[in-house]
């Protein structure tokens, strides 16, 4: 509360390991591992018994109602262990915990302007952690669901970004902090949750940028921390609440802190329980620590606590490990091994700009290299969505247990404390379906294209003259356009065919990215490419 005095306890941040690139390049250096200085804490987190008037009372003022939680400010003029003492003694009082502070478990980030196009290899500072998930094999599969949404509880989203707008619901601010006026509608002021985002689902073949894990769904912002990354237990209770009263279906919760005596936040534990019952899977990232301090809320029950791997698929030097960390993921590499290409690339927010739109006919503001346990629950959170686009009705544990199953284990034989169950395989998580493998090849040019003013060619080379169907589906599968020629149509070699943007019903089609197959008529040969359609 504004005016209540505070008592200070230290924090000590998860492990900070940072990549430095300007336009010339720099040696990559170590930012300081703890924060220094002694931080307070929010006053204190009270849930009171059902049926007490203070319950009722209280609760109302917090945003917490849902879960009949109270913020209380603390007395400076009282030990620590004393107020919490009065408090658990206190008849009506259920339990009584510090409203501590957690951080954004990320690494510090540079601009660059990549492009992510795997078959060419062009670009120096590629994602390598997609083909590290057999993620180019699994799209194959599946790409996403339109009817699935993910929730980035974290510092805001870029709600302008380029490829990020077309892809978020509207969201939600509820840092509530004393001398902090933070942006509205989930608006990012700090970087952190637009770079997850981007990991989990930036909008991909739409010629900007970089791709995402999961092409279709939503992204949620979920604003709880604030311009420094920072942000209580009381907001990131309430932010869990949130979303899962919006239909989350899976909450990622890049950020934590220790506690310091180790007692799980029971606030936490609460909101992510009410998350569990409502359906929700939750990815928390293990933290930065290098060691195996308990991070919360990874270490909480109906938490997918996520390490971090580097692109060797060894555990990420800066990564927490223990017996919370369920399963590990691509975070980019330590300081030891971090070099420009090896650390995680996605989407960011511009300082310089306050979030808008800095492109100006460059790309450079808009995207960044971050390392971290933060970037390795993003990654799972997109996985998880893959995994429930085939099957909608699997259980939240079913998906988590599907994941720790199939994943490839790079620690000591079976689950261990460094790695948990190993590193996630998005394709062996689909079941290892048998994938065709282009066996002709299929391009188009321009991609993306705008069919308002121009159509684009579709190219397919056949060692023989066979019929082949040629079709065009959105990221859901659906299909959009299809055409058989004949083997009388079809030569041996270059093929040249012409897509005008149009539907099956002669419509145009919406703006986003497309998937276009070219099948022999005997199912022999297949091929599939990206085509994106923007206006």
């Amino acid at each position: 509360m504004a005016g209540g005095k505070r008592i200070g306890f230290l924090f000590v941040m998860g492990g900070v390991l940072g990549l430095t690139l300007a336009a010339a390049a720099q040696e990559p250096r170590e930012v300081p591992m703890a924060r220094s200085g002694t931080l307070t804490p929010a006053g204190w987190l009270v849930k009171y018994k059902t049926g007490s008037r203070l319950a009722q009372a209280l609760s109302r003022q917090t945003g917490l109602a849902v879960l009949g939680i109270a913020h209380l400010a603390a007395n400076s003029g009282t030990a620590w262990a004393a107020q919490r003492s009065v408090l658990q003694n206190n008849p009506d009082v259920l339990w009584a915990a510090p409203n501590y502070w957690r951080y954004a478990q990320a690494m510090e980030v540079v601009p660059n302007d990549p492009y992510y196009r795997p078959e060419r290899n062009q670009r120096r500072y590629q994602q390598w952690h997609l083909p590290k998930l057999n993620a180019n094999y699994a799209w194959s599969v599946t790409s996403g669901r339109n009817d699935l949404t993910v929730a980035v509880v974290d510092s805001g989203v870029d709600l302008n970004h380029p490829d990020l707008k077309n892809r978020l619901l509207p969201g939600v601010t509820l840092v509530h902090q004393d001398k902090y006026t933070p942006p509205a509608g989930g608006m990012d002021d700090n970087g952190h949750g637009t770079h997850v985002a981007g990991l989990i689902g930036a909008e991909t073949y739409n010629g900007v940028g970089v791709a995402g894990i999961v092409w279709a769904g939503k992204i949620l912002p979920v604003k709880v921390l604030n311009q420094d990354g920072a942000g209580t237990d009381a907001d990131i209770a309430a932010g869990i609440v949130w979303a899962a009263d919006q239909g989350a279906r899976v909450i990622n919760l890049a950020l934590g802190g220790p506690s310091d005596d180790g007692t799980p936040p029971q606030a936490l534990q609460d909101a992510v329980d009410y998350a569990y019952a409502h359906g929700c899977l939750v990815f928390a990232a293990a933290g930065n620590s290098g060691d195996n301090t308990r991070y919360y809320p990874a270490a909480l029950a109906h938490v997918l606590g996520v390490g971090a791997t580097d692109p060797w698929d060894r555990r990420a030097s800066y990564s927490t490990w223990g017996p919370f960390v369920a399963l590990s993921a691509p975070g980019g590499a330590g300081a030891e091994a971090l070099t420009k290409d090896t650390g995680m690339l996605s989407t960011f927010w511009d300082a310089n700009s306050a979030g808008t739109d800095t492109l100006g006919g460059s790309e450079a503001g808009e995207y960044g290299i971050e390392v971290g346990t933060s970037m390795a629950a993003a990654v799972a959170s997109g996985a998880a969505l893959l995994v429930w686009s085939t099957d909608p009705g699997m259980t939240p544990d079913q998906v988590a247990d599907r994941l720790r199953a199939t994943a490839l284990d790079i620690g000591a034989p079976g689950p261990d404390q460094q790695t948990g169950a190993g590193r996630i395989d998005v394709l062996a998580a689909l079941g290892n379906p048998q994938v065709i493998r282009p066996e002709l090849t299929l391009y188009n040019y321009p991609n993306p294209f705008n069919p308002e003013r121009e159509t684009t060619q579709i190219v397919f080379l056949l060692d023989l003259p066979r019929g082949a169907d040629l079709a065009v589906y959105d990221v859901a599968r659906a299909l959009v356009w299809k055409k058989h020629y004949t083997a009388a149509e079809v030569v041996a070699g270059k093929n040249l065919k012409i897509w005008d943007g149009k539907n099956g019903l002669g419509e145009r089609v919406a703006n986003g990215a497309y998937f276009m197959r070219v099948t022999t008529e005997d199912g022999k040969k297949s091929a599939l490419k990206g085509i994106a359609v923007i206006r």
